[in-house]
Parts: structure tokens; sequence; C-alpha cells
């Protein structure tokens, strides 16, 4: 048995010496002189400098091709025994897959910042209310407004931002360019263009000339709009579009309808404040007019000095509000705050599969390496040096994570499409119905994404590559030729190596519980809300909305409209029964009133306790959605106009406004209406 040292510079310099002697010796053994002999044996042989540059070539070149051979016998090592491999391989995959459609999401949200100008400095207005002071039971925090009177205000005395302007939903309905269609944009300030930094595909943006009340109506589309309405015209600019208001609610009874010049086209890529949004208009059409604060932090200020400002000037602007407190809160943190907590639990609950991933191929690579011991002793009885194992052992772990990690990345494309599915909505700006993850377009499996499933998949081949190789080299390379390959496992490990197993299992075990008892508690939480009774039946029933002009359909042509419309839909084919609801249950825009049981009477009654949710519904409503009546009746067609004014309420106002009394028949108003309407029916509630 023999061990071969390994080859180092200083050997190599020996032997350059050594041949040099020689050469002067046989130099001069012909008749050359000592010095003449020595010159010309170096001349042969060049410089030691050039020798040592030789050498280090040769140790790259040879690095190069130790390397290449032990990815060559990685491959085939791998591709002779499959069951292993692919085991592996999916181990992995799974591992390295889910943290990566999970990263996908954690860098579309939280990392990657905002497609603005210097987003890190744009804020918005958000609004503190202490407990008591809401429609909830503890403090809540919202994005507040404020009206075009308090921007003009805030912009002349405000020293802490240098831009600040406001923006609001706009609802309308295309016409005058084929089939009518409804669509969502938004109102904004002039200012808007500046603190987003927003630079247009054609044309321009709208000045602040033409945002202030009774300034030029223009509009500026947006890329989809433009390519889905008007075929990707380019000489879009300067024609007059048509828009018809159909949210005469939201809007407090102001109409935005009427023509607007087409004055630019924004690039695909733009957004504000999201994708949703596919037109721009002037937000100034009266100075009553308001919405949410988007403003731009001045140089050299933080956001609590801003908040600071902000507070106190809007105090001064709204003395009733005496216990709301006002910040700026930076705009990517409030857009992405109701779901950071959930994605990075997602996150950690992936690194968790993982890890416990990895624990599994180290383990699987552990008993591998078990059969592999005889030729381990026999490489290193060869001369083999410690090094070239742990190199070849990397490789092994290299090959099965990269080619873990590409199947990851392919799955991680399916995982990131069925995210989408599972976070994405049929998004409703008129109903108050927004996307329930921001941002959840940009989420991509991109070159970042890319790079974190490579830096991964060599992290994991590093990391379960190293194990098997410490535990093989930590025994005794001469007992393990003894004993062969047949030998029980328990003798041929060595003490150390049967604790390594030991702690990889008890780490495995552990991070599987972890993940057994949050996966336990999310399906818990999943089948509760699943058997949460919403009050109402929504099998069978299709719905769909009617967006009407409101310049031309006034109240009482909208009623007429809609009879007619249930009256033809009664008489097709399959249907049961037709209704129609300014809403529908489940719907984020509600509609409330103050409910009371005696006359408002100015300067005597308080507005009311709460604004309780309410709906005007014809009179098949309750039977088309399956709601229970509890007592009394529903609706019925001698409920009209010119009989006196009926209602329904439900179980928890009846409980709370009479209690231990009957309601049917009661009397009850709403708001600051005298006219009194009277309780014919109580129903379950409904969510």
């Amino acid at each position: 048995m023999f061990r071969r040292r390994r080859r180092t510079l200083d050997d190599f310099r020996q032997e350059i010496d050594a041949h040099i002697d020689a050469e002067t010796d046989r130099m001069m053994s012909e008749g050359l002189e000592p010095e003449h002999a020595r010159t010309a044996a170096l001349r042969s042989f060049g410089n030691t400098k050039r020798a040592e540059e030789r050498f280090y070539e040769s140790q790259r070149v040879m690095w190069v091709e130790n390397a290449y051979r032990d990815l060559c016998y990685a491959i085939r090592s791998l591709s002779r025994n499959p069951a292993f491999s692919i085991v592996v391989l999916l181990t992995l995959a799974i591992g390295i897959g889910s943290t990566t459609a999970i990263f996908s999401f954690v860098y579309a949200l939280l990392l990657k910042p905002l497609p603005y100008r210097n987003a890190d400095r744009l804020v918005r207005l958000v609004l503190n209310q202490p407990p008591g002071q809401s429609s909830i039971s503890g403090p809540r925090r919202f994005a507040g407004g404020i009206s075009v009177r308090e921007l003009a205000e805030l912009r002349s005395r405000m020293q802490s931002v240098s831009t600040i302007g406001i923006y609001g939903p706009a609802v309308m309905t295309m016409t005058g360019n084929g089939e009518a269609s409804r669509i969502e944009g938004m109102r904004i300030s002039a200012s808007i263009w500046d603190a987003i930094g927003a630079t247009p595909h054609l044309g321009r943006v709208f000045s602040t000339s033409e945002d202030a009340p009774g300034g030029d109506r223009v509009i500026v589309l947006s890329h989809s709009l433009w390519k889905r309405a008007f075929r990707g015209d380019a000489s879009i600019l300067g024609r007059s579009v048509a828009l018809e208001d159909n949210l005469l609610l939201l809007l407090g009874n102001r109409t935005f309808a009427g023509h607007y010049t087409v004055i630019g086209v924004m690039p695909e890529e733009f957004a504000f404040p999201n994708r949703q949004a596919e037109f721009w208009i002037p937000i100034a059409v009266s100075p009553s007019a308001g919405g949410a604060v988007l403003a731009r932090l001045a140089d050299g200020v933080s956001p609590e000095v801003a908040s600071a400002e902000v507070n106190a000037m809007l105090r001064e602007l709204r003395p009733k509000a005496r216990t709301t407190t006002f910040e700026l809160s930076r705009e990517q943190d409030e857009m992405v705050g109701p779901v950071r907590r959930p994605v990075l639990v997602l996150m950690a609950a992936v690194a968790f599969v993982l890890l416990i991933a990895c624990v599994n191929v180290a383990n699987l690579l552990l008993a591998r390496s078990v059969a592999r011991q005889r030729e381990v002793a026999i490489r290193i009885a060869l001369g083999s040096g410690r090094g070239r194992l742990i190199q070849q052992y990397l490789a092994e772990g290299i090959v099965l994570s990269l080619i873990g990690g590409a199947a990851g990345v392919a799955l991680a494309y399916g995982g990131v499409h069925l995210l989408w599915s599972l976070t994405s909505t049929l998004s409703r700006m008129d109903l108050g119905n927004q996307l329930p993850f921001p941002r959840i377009d940009e989420v991509r499996i991109n070159v970042g994404v890319l790079l974190f499933a490579l830096f991964l998949s060599i992290a994991t081949g590093l990391l379960f590559g190293l194990i098997p190789v410490f535990s093989r080299l930590a025994g005794s390379q001469i007992q393990a030729l003894k004993e062969g390959v047949g030998n029980d496992l328990t003798k041929r490990l060595s003490g150390w190596r049967i604790g390594s197993r030991s702690a990889l299992v008890i780490a495995e075990i552990a991070m599987a519980m972890v993940l057994l008892v949050g996966g336990g508690l999310l399906i818990r939480s999943f089948l509760k809300l699943t058997s949460v009774d919403p009050g109402y039946d929504p099998s069978n029933i299709l719905t769909f909305q009617l967006a009407l002009p409101g310049a031309r359909y006034p109240v009482p042509k909208v009623k007429e409209f809609a009879e007619k419309v249930v009256a033809a839909l009664e008489n097709s084919p399959g249907v049961e029964a037709v209704a129609y609801a300014h809403q529908l249950p489940m719907v984020a825009l509600k509609q409330r009133a103050f409910f009371r049981t005696t006359p408002f009477i100015p300067e005597q009654s308080a507005p009311g306790p709460s604004a309780e949710d309410a709906r005007f519904v014809s009179r098949d409503y309750f039977k088309v959605l399956g709601i229970r009546m509890k007592q009394g009746r529903g609706f019925t067609e001698h409920d009209r106009a010119d009989q006196p004014r009926v209602l329904v309420i439900n179980e928890s106002l009846a409980r709370r406004e009479f209690p231990g009394r009957n309601p049917i028949g009661q009397i009850a108003y709403l708001g600051r209406d005298s006219e009194p309407w009277q309780i014919v029916g109580v129903i379950e509630d409904v969510r």
C-alpha cells in the first residue's frame, strides 16, 4: 500500500534546478567554462519566473480538466442509479420550485421599487382613528382624502413636500366609438404627473391650467385602451371621446359626462395607481371634489417631519376631527402593507420546505456513500487528496442541485400562475373591489428571480454535498478496506457518522412538525371560512350590471328600464326568478343610512348611533337569493311609490333596536328624513 504525495510548486522548482544542474555539467564536460555553461543551461530552460508561470498555467489546465472529469463522472454515476436520482431531483425540484415561486412574490411586492421616479420619496396621506371613533371596535388606519380646496391650502403652505396632488376613481361609459363599453379610470391632479415622473408614449399629459374649474376637458389614455378601443391609431391625438358618467353616487351627484379631447397615450409599462386604470382626466371639475393624496417629499425631509406638518395643518382645517391624526407614509409601504405579513409567512414556510428537502437529500446521499466507502478508501490509498474527494462529491451535489433547480424553475412558472389565480379576483372600482394583492401583474419569473434560483441551487448543492464527504473522511480508510461493502451498516459507520445522521433526522422531524402544525392551522381556518353561512344561497345565480348614462336615465327611467329587463328575463327558458338591486351582498362598496326609531329634529337629534348598510331592492330579491324570512313578509307588487314606504330589516338590527318586542309594524326613520318607514319583515343576517 502506498500514498502518492501531491506535486507542489517547490517540487516543480527543485525539478527545474536539477535539470539546469545536469545540463550545466553536460556542457562543462564538452569544454565550456562553468559560467558560460550555466548561462547556456538557464537559456535552454528559461528563468525561474517563467517556469513558475508555466507551472501555474499547467495547474489551471489541470483544475479545469479535473472539474470536467468530475462532472462527467457525476453524471455517469447518477445515471447508473436512476431511481435514486429521480427521487433526489423531485425532492429538490419541489423545494427549490416552491421557494422560487414565493420569492417572485416577495421580489415584486417587497423588494422591487415602484416604477416611478425616486419612488422612495412618494408618500400617501393616512388617517388614524382611535377606538370608538370608527365603525370597528379597535383603532382604524386607512388612506384618507382631501378636497380641492384643502389641496390648494396645503400646496401653498407646506414646506416639507415638493409636489402634492389628489386622485380618485372615475368609472365611465365610452360611446361614439363602436359599441359602448364600460371603462375604469382616474381623476387626478396635474401635479401627480410631476410627482411620479410620467413620460407619455404619444402626445403629452394635461397641465395645471387644464386641471382647474372650467378648464378644457382633456383625457390621457392607457396603452391597453389605446390598442383595444382605437387599434393603436397614432393619429388619435386631438380626437374627441364621448364619456357617459354612471357613478353618480360615488361622485356626490356630480356628472363628468361630456366630450374629452385625447392629448396623450401612456407607455405600455405605465400604471397608476394600478393596472385597473385605463384613462386619466383632470380632477378639479369643482372645488368640492376630492380624493386620495399623493405627495413627493422635499430633498432632505423625512416622512416624520412631513407628517408633523400635515397633521398640524389638517387639524387646523378640520377642527371637528380632534381625535384623528394625520400622517404621510411611504407609498410602497402602504400599498403592500396588508400583504407584507402573509407573504413573509409564506416565504418562511417554503424555506422550511427547502430545508427539509436538503435534509432528505443529505440523508439519501449519506446512505448512498456507505456503498461507496471502499471506492473512497482505494482512491485515497492510491494518492487522491482529500481536496480532490471533496471536489468530486461537490460536483455530484452541484449536478443534482442544478438539474433539480432547473426542474424547480419550471414548477415555479406553474406555481406563479396558480398563485395568480388564487390571489386575483374580478376587480371593480365601482364596487369598491380592489385587487387583494397589489402589483400582482408584476410578479414574474424574471432575471432577478432566476439568479435567486441559481444561487439557491448552488447553495443547496454545497449544503448537502459536503455532509457525505466529511462522513467518509471521518473514519479509517484501512478499516473500510478490510470490512468490505457487505457488512452491516451500524458496524461500518463511525460514531461521528451515526451522530450526523441522527442530527439530520431530528432536524428533519422538527421542521416537518412545524410545517405540519402550521398547515393544520391553515386548513382549519380554511374549513371554518368555507363553512360560514353567508345568509343566502349563491348556487345557480347569475348576475350582471347595466351601466346606464345618468344624463339620459334619471331615477324614474332607471326603474322603468329595470322592470322591463325583469319582465323579459322572467319569460326566458330556465329562469325561475329575476330581481335587481343597487348592490349585491359581499360587495365592498356599501350604501349606508342612519337608522332611528324617532323622527330627526334639527339641533336636537344626533345623526344616529351608527350608519347601517342599506340596499334598495326589487320585490323578488329575497326569493332569488334564497334569503330566509324570519318574521313578517317581503316586498310585493302592492309596495309602490304611491303607497306607504315599507322596510325589511335583519335579525341583528331587530334585536338591537327592538329588544323583547315584535318589530313588525314598527315605524323607523332613515338619516335626516322625516317621512316614516314601516317595518314589514325581518330576514336572517346576510354577510
